[in-house]
């Protein structure tokens, strides 16, 4: 989903290619560390806040600010219209295996692979009883 945008009607477009993503460093090691939180926290802000076109990508950002020679802060802007937590989760599962130098296997699904079957178990009975049995449940919730 990293290279997905969202055209001007709506519409989920996953980019066949993409040019290289090439993450941004701020180098803050000559700084006190007062200086330093507070270009962290800068930093933060910016990212925090900043709302990026959904038509164009990427959709995410990255910096990496430099501490010192051993210590690092990767700072994230992601936007949800491309994760939920648990592709937060295998995004940073994916991203653990990199840092420590391994390599990552090729995705045997397409996310096209995941709706088709996602379509196929809601023509389950065991789907339909789920959702009849909520439908029950919802009126009576708080």
């Amino acid at each position: 989903m990293l290279r997905m945008v969202v055209d001007a009607d709506g519409q989920q477009r996953i980019l066949a290619t993409t040019p290289e993503y090439h993450i941004p460093r701020d180098d803050l090691r000559a700084l006190s560390p007062e200086e330093q939180r507070i270009a962290l926290e800068k930093r933060r802000h910016e990212l925090s806040y900043r709302v990026l076109p959904a038509d164009q990508w990427p959709l995410f950002e990255l910096v990496v600010s430099e501490i010192d020679d051993c210590h690092y802060r990767l700072h994230m802007n992601l936007d949800l219209l491309q994760f939920d937590v648990q592709s937060f989760k295998v995004m940073m599962d994916d991203l653990a295996q990199v840092w420590r130098g391994e390599t990552l296997a090729p995705l045997a699904i397409t996310f096209r692979d995941y709706v088709m079957a996602e379509q196929a178990r809601r023509q389950t009975s065991a789907w339909h009883d789920a959702w009849d049995y909520w439908q029950e449940k919802l009126p009576q919730l708080p």
